[in-house]
């Protein structure tokens, strides 16, 4: 994996683009392994925000340990259908 290009949200100032080297994506994950309860193969991470959002950063520890992501199909965050995807998934 080489370097990967993320994109600021520009709480400071301007949105920017923002490289991260292959070595800051392992040290983020393993510090997501050391500080967040860690995933184990049978985990699902359901997506409720766009990966582009936090929870796009947070699906790195669940690849790394065997777990599944899950994305909705909907455009749009809407509670009561994400309660059927979430006990449907397990």
């Amino acid at each position: 994996m080489g370097n990967a290009g993320f994109y600021t949200s520009g709480t400071t100032g301007q949105p920017k683009g923002a490289m991260l080297t292959h070595r800051n994506l392992l040290t983020m994950v393993d510090n997501f392994l050391l500080d967040i309860n860690p995933a184990v193969p049978g985990d699902v991470l359901l997506h409720a925000a766009p990966i582009t959002h936090g929870s796009g950063m947070s699906m790195f520890h669940h690849i790394a340990r065997g777990a599944a992501n899950a994305f909705p199909t909907s455009r749009s965050f809407d509670p009561p259908p994400s309660s059927p995807t979430s006990s449907a998934i397990g």
